[in-house]
């Protein structure tokens, strides 16, 4: 077992502790957001990922040529 599997086996206060941490951060953090430390300050940020896949674009960009003719 590694040693921080062995941690959270013997302390399950820690390893409860740890899931409510992190089910809170998907609570406060919205969706396509994600926190960020910069110059030691905690920043919740846009993520850059966010927004339609390529292939939609592809499909969008299709649908509007057949629209105009």
């Amino acid at each position: 077992m590694t040693p921080l599997r062995r941690l959270l086996r013997d302390h399950p206060a820690l390893a409860a502790w740890l899931v409510v941490v992190a089910l809170a951060m998907k609570i406060l953090v919205p969706g396509g957001f994600m926190p960020v430390v910069a110059n030691g300050v905690l920043t919740i940020q846009l993520c850059a990922g966010v927004g339609p896949s390529p292939s939609r674009r592809r499909r969008r960009r299709r649908r509007m040529r057949r629209c105009r003719g």
